[in-house]
């Protein structure tokens, strides 16, 4: 039976019969070390249908660590009351992923933003610098600003200006201004 059918019998099930098949599915999840399989699971546990519902949680969390997956530590960390955020938060950042680090550190309250932020940089990558400016509250802007800068991509130096609360505009707006003086833009094009 594959995840999807095994889900779905899961869901459709009483509450009997679903005690049954989520404990066989479980055991699925843990022999075959599958962290998608585990995750859904551990989003359809019910405390009011399954005895012991937070120990079947932290099994199905055993698996999603041992994965070492991003996505799944994020997702788990993201939607499953009384997840070990720290152990999560180790996965995410182990696996040097800076979309799943900006993720984990918008979405996740008292998430390391430092550890996350110094990943998106090493990273590189200009856009997930700019996203993480955007969506992460704690984000040391400056880091974030002088790799967009360094880009030299006028409007993404435009769109960090005009969205990014607490951008340095000044910054921003000379940097625009010295790529104007040296490159020839479109004339639609305004600082």
């Amino acid at each position: 039976m594959d995840l999807t059918n095994l889900i779905d019998s899961v869901k459709n099930e009483s509450a009997e019969m679903s005690t049954l098949s989520i404990k066989r599915a479980i055991n699925i999840a843990i022999a075959e070390s599958s962290p998608e399989l585990a995750y859904e699971l551990a989003c359809i546990v019910d405390n009011g249908v399954i005895k012991n519902v937070e120990r079947l949680r932290m099994d199905l969390e055993k698996v999603v660590i041992k994965s070492k997956n991003p996505e799944f530590a994020y997702l788990y960390a993201r939607d499953i009351p009384g997840a070990n955020i720290e152990m999560l938060e180790k996965v995410v950042l182990d696996a040097k992923n800076p979309y799943y680090s900006c993720e984990f550190a918008s979405d996740i309250p008292n998430a390391n933003t430092q550890k996350h932020q110094e990943i998106v940089i090493k990273s590189k990558d200009v856009q997930m610098a700019y996203r993480f400016a955007l969506y992460v509250d704690n984000a040391d802007l400056g880091p974030l600003e002088n790799m967009v800068i360094k880009s030299q991509d006028p409007k993404l130096i435009y769109k960090f200006r005009e969205t990014v609360v607490n951008a340095n505009t000044r910054k921003l707006n000379l940097a625009l201004a010295k790529l104007k003086k040296n490159m020839n833009f479109d004339n639609n094009f305004e600082l």
